[in-house]
């Protein structure tokens, strides 16, 4: 008797356990999704903007979903120029190039989801007014079993100045690299040789400590493929930065070092900032949420925009 009341026992429990199991069906309200809009654009490159449709919270990242579909007006100081051309996943292109000092604005329509816009300004590009430099040999020991190898390196400070804008609060993003060449190596009587041969250049990125920059705030962005430190500079005119980092004496002896100073609009900073800030928030368990910026009405994105002014310094020591 005592083991059959064990065995209903445990079968009602089976029952109440099974019957707690509900599958709910949740209709996502697609008047809720928007439209997300990106593009980041300068005088040297057709306008070309990525549409897609925003996610759900309760959606999983299988169902993103490009927009091919929608109408994209572009304007120029408030004149309409042309509708931009739809090419493939989401993007669409003009046909003209901006220009600087000139105020863009697009406007975005669709059969489902809500018309959005957004409007920038081509910026002028910031000149580097001046470039000193300071590098000395760093030369290092290294002894181990096999015996002392010398490590010669160049140690560096460049200094320079920027036109910095009068009274203007102002966004910067700065990058310095060198164009390397990488030579064919044959084997001459068992011994390598580099010929005269080139297998590839390629753009060799100089390590800048962001501590040696005076700045506000800096975050990281990324422009086509590669990563930059912007900062924020407020009201001033003229400023002088310091960049400090190590280079390869047998690599760079003798060769350029080209410096890229990016003017980037407060639009293009904070959408940035706001970005690197909420992928922090995400490793912290108690951190507030963060809302990404957006400048496109009535949508999520960004439109923003960039101009370079390129400089460059020639090692020779």
């Amino acid at each position: 008797m005592k083991t059959q009341k064990i065995i209903l026992t445990f079968v009602a429990l089976m029952l109440i356990a099974t019957s707690c199991k509900k599958t709910l069906d949740i209709s996502i309200d697609e008047s809720e999704k928007k439209l997300v809009v990106n593009s980041i654009i300068n005088s040297d490159s057709l306008i070309l903007v990525n549409v897609c449709k925003s996610l759900g919270s309760l959606e999983q990242d299988s169902a993103f979903k490009y927009i091919n579909d929608a109408k994209i007006k572009l304007y120029e100081n408030n004149n309409f120029i042309e509708n931009l051309e739809f090419q493939k996943n989401g993007f669409y292109i003009s046909t003209i190039r901006p220009e600087e000092g000139k105020t863009y604005k697009i406007e975005l329509e669709h059969s489902i989801l809500e018309n959005t816009s957004s409007t920038t300004t081509i910026l002028q590009a910031v000149s580097i007014s001046q470039i000193t430099s300071n590098f000395e040999y760093e030369i290092t020991e290294y002894i181990d079993e096999f015996g002392t190898y010398i490590d010669t390196m160049i140690k560096g400070t460049i200094n320079f100045h920027i036109n910095d804008p009068i009274n203007e609060e102002n966004y910067y993003a700065i990058s310095a690299y060198t164009i390397d060449t990488t030579y064919n190596w044959i084997e001459e009587n068992g011994i390598y040789v580099e010929t005269d041969s080139v297998i590839s250049i390629w753009k060799n990125t100089i390590w800048i400590d962001p501590s040696t920059v005076n700045y506000q705030y800096s975050t990281q962005i990324e422009i086509g493929t590669d990563y930059y430190y912007a900062f924020y500079k407020e009201l001033n005119d003229g400023k002088l930065f310091n960049y400090t980092f190590d280079i390869d004496f047998n690599s760079t002896q003798g060769k350029k070092i080209y410096f890229e100073l990016f003017s980037i609009d407060e639009n293009f900073y904070l959408y940035n900032k706001s970005l690197q800030e909420q992928n922090e928030a995400a490793y912290t368990p108690f951190a507030q949420p963060v809302n990404v910026y957006t400048n496109i009405i009535n949508g999520y994105g960004l439109f923003g925009t960039y101009s370079i002014y390129t400089d460059s310094l020639t090692i020779n020591i």
